[in-house]
């Protein structure tokens, strides 16, 4: 496997689940349709290990490990999330103190902002402002995380969150991002950003931080996956459920 998954260790698994900040399981709110998974160009829905399949590329959702991922992917040589976007010294820096991709010319605007948070589907719009798309023709892979202890994490995060043990304060920002988040009006944001509006400056547009977990691996209609169902790691058993990934494609 290249070594790749040397570094991720598991994390204890959380025993809730929430109906906010979404389980990627459940289709957004208000979209109809299935939520099956179905096939799109971009993935395999394939589970034989014998088959022949394509690149596989990360889809990198805040507070899921990812950093961590790209870090040892890059150790290898594989290229992953920033690391696109990122020269090697810096992408090998846990947090940089600059957030100049250099593959951007949209630097100040909402997309060029960490963009390899975005979800695939609006990166898509953006990609001529890059140079190329790392999701485009790929296999793409994800970590999702229980909706509680991703919360959690985002509250401790030094780019979003607080750093106070009070309950009082918790509750309080978290009733805060609840607000900003808002799923529907969010999702608009989205599409806007998409086609070209540039973005609002919004705080959750802006640095990417809780994004529900839908958005990530469902298309913008939310009904067609992104990213095939065995390609959805949980953070929870990914000391498992990564290496079986990495089998898969001879990595």
């Amino acid at each position: 496997r290249g070594g790749i998954d040397r570094d991720i260790s598991s994390a204890e698994a959380a025993r809730t689940r929430s109906d906010h900040f979404t389980d990627p399981s459940r289709k957004r709110e208000g979209v109809g349709g299935s939520t099956a998974p179905s096939k799109t160009k971009r993935s395999s829905s394939r589970s034989s290990g014998s088959i022949r399949r394509r690149r596989l590329e990360f889809v990198h959702l805040t507070k899921t490990g990812g950093s961590a991922i790209a870090r040892a992917a890059l150790s290898v040589g594989v290229r992953w999330g920033a690391c696109h976007f990122y020269d090697e010294d810096i992408c090998d820096t846990p947090f940089a103190s600059s957030d100049t991709p250099r593959n951007t010319t949209v630097k100040g605007k909402d997309g060029g902002e960490s963009p390899w948070h975005l979800p695939p589907w609006v990166f898509e719009g953006l990609a001529k402002y890059f140079k190329g798309n790392p999701y485009e023709g790929a296999d793409l892979f994800i970590v999702t995380r229980n909706p509680y202890s991703r919360v959690i994490s985002e509250y401790y995060c030094p780019w979003v969150g607080k750093r106070s043990d009070d309950v009082k304060v918790l509750n309080h920002w978290v009733e805060e991002m609840l607000r900003k988040v808002n799923p529907e009006g969010l999702h608009r944001k989205l599409e806007g950003l998409r086609d070209g509006a540039g973005g609002d400056g919004s705080f959750i547009l802006h640095t990417k931080h809780l994004i529900p977990q839908v958005e990530y691996v469902f298309e913008s209609d939310g009904k067609t996956r992104l990213v095939p169902e065995e390609n959805t790691l949980h953070f929870e058993n990914l000391a498992v459920e990564f290496p079986k990934l990495l089998a898969r494609y001879s990595m």
